[in-house]
């Protein structure tokens, strides 16, 4: 649940400064992005909650060489997975954005979020994981505070990478997928 509700808050604050761009081409795109992200964080949830599981079963037996084998595992595992992903999607990016319904409008926006959104991908994938394994070795609350952290660094940089400032350039929709793949490398 924890990570549903960070990967919402990414998603409104890309799609709240996107939309002071007044370009609502940019605005569907980021939103026909979103199932391939939901998607993204799902796989990480699926590969968390079943470490979560094991884990929590060698702990309760004392096991602490298993509980390392497994978060290992887990954290090699997601990267791995989030890595394939990301090829996948890229390599059939074209058609996904079709059946997603994407339109000659909105196809050159919708690309450029998503090329930057698979390049952090693997790190959305370990992060969506890794809170979970967190939570289930009993530090909940600091894998509370690294989501909300990387939360807080993506909405202070959407701003800035999508409207530029003295020294970042002007990023539009590129500039949101960046903040929220830097957001999720810091969380």
């Amino acid at each position: 649940r924890q990570m549903c509700i960070r990967d919402r808050l990414y998603n409104m604050a890309d799609i709240y400064f996107i939309g002071q761009t007044g370009d609502s081409y940019k605005v569907t795109a980021l939103s026909l992005c979103m199932p391939i992200t939901t998607v993204l964080s799902a796989l990480g949830s699926m590969v968390g909650t079943g470490a979560s599981s094991c884990i929590s079963i060698a702990m309760g037996r004392g096991d602490t060489s298993r509980v390392h084998a497994f978060s290992s595992f887990s954290f090699y595992f997601s990267l791995l997975l989030g890595a394939a992903y990301a090829i996948i999607i890229y390599i059939f990016m074209s058609p996904i954005l079709d059946l997603l319904g994407t339109s000659s409008n909105t196809r050159d926006f919708a690309q450029s979020y998503l090329f930057f959104i698979l390049l952090g991908a693997p790190l959305v994938m370990v992060n969506t994981c890794m809170g979970q394994v967190i939570r289930s070795e009993g530090a909940a609350t600091q894998s509370m505070v690294g989501n909300m952290i990387g939360t807080i660094v993506n909405i202070i940089l959407d701003p800035i990478l999508i409207f530029g400032l003295a020294f970042f350039p002007k990023m539009g929709i590129s500039g949101a997928a960046i903040a929220t793949g830097v957001g999720q490398l810091i969380s």
